[in-house]
């Protein structure tokens, strides 16, 4: 077991210069040594990690290869009408094709936000300061959102966080934590 995450740490010492960090089968979660660039401090970190480390929990890619599955079998159905004739399947296809982009990215976003919370409380739970999180969303990694894209933007995401009853539940681990009682549950 040891010798194997000691392998798994070599693969992942590859220099990658891009500002991302993901998540991937089996929970392995991955930063880019780009993104140390832009981070300041342990806190900012934890926020990204934490993220990440909420899609692991939520099993979000199990997820998306469930709804993958869903859409193929629907484009199927659709392309198998277009070979046998049917005059008004090409655009059914080409207008299936741009839902599901939609459908896609809307189902990417709320788990994007799904995540951003897990990763707020598990940060808060590690005894880093909540506040941070909306900071690093709204000016350091955000992005600027839309119905094209796969994230929420920055500004939305930290308005999420930033809501009385997520921050304060946030809030409320952390002080648990920082006066070394542990953690109860924040589900």
């Amino acid at each position: 077991m040891m010798r194997e995450a000691a392998r798994d740490m070599m693969r992942a010492r590859v220099l990658n210069p891009e500002v991302n960090a993901s998540c991937h089968l089996g929970g392995r979660i991955v930063v880019c040594n780009g993104l140390l660039d832009v981070v300041d401090n342990d806190a900012e970190l934890a926020t990204i990690i934490g993220h990440e480390v909420g899609h692991a929990v939520a099993r979000h890619i199990a997820e998306g290869i469930v709804r993958l599955f869903l859409m193929l079998s629907a484009l199927i159905a659709l392309i198998y009408a277009l070979i046998n004739g049917d005059s008004t399947s090409r655009g059914n296809v080409d207008g299936l094709a741009s839902l599901q982009d939609m459908f896609i990215n809307f189902m990417t976003r709320r788990r994007e936000a799904e995540a951003d919370y897990i990763g707020l409380m598990l940060m808060a739970s590690a005894g880093y300061n909540p506040q941070v999180a909306p900071i690093v969303y709204e000016r350091k990694i955000g992005g600027e959102g839309g119905i094209q894209s796969t994230h929420p933007s920055g500004i939305k995401r930290a308005k999420l966080l930033q809501k009385p009853k997520v921050m304060n539940n946030a809030l409320a681990v952390y002080e648990e934590v920082k006066v070394g009682e542990g953690v109860r549950s924040f589900v």
